[in-house]
């Protein structure tokens, strides 16, 4: 994934720590900007992912055509359906 002009790839790793206390202190006082990055890239995913399944949940139901509260409409349907279709 660019960001930046920087690449950053997604590496999921198992495994027991080998590195030295000497070595994995030093990497935790460097990387305090990194850490702050990543906790800020983790959110924007939250975020991301949290509004994607919104979307297909708000999508299934108006196809199904559910009415979780009948009589109330708590999104204003046809205005999103005009504003999606634009």
């Amino acid at each position: 994934m660019g960001l930046l002009g920087k690449r950053f790839y997604f590496v999921f790793i198992a495994g027991e720590e080998k590195r030295s206390d000497r070595r994995l202190s030093r990497e935790f006082h460097v990387s305090a900007f990194k850490n702050f990055t990543d906790a800020i890239m983790v959110v924007a995913l939250i975020l991301l992912f949290s509004a994607t399944i919104f979307g297909v949940v708000y999508g299934a139901k108006r196809a199904l055509d559910i009415n979780t509260i009948p009589q109330v409409d708590m999104l204003p349907d046809k205005q999103l359906e005009g504003f999606l279709s634009q």
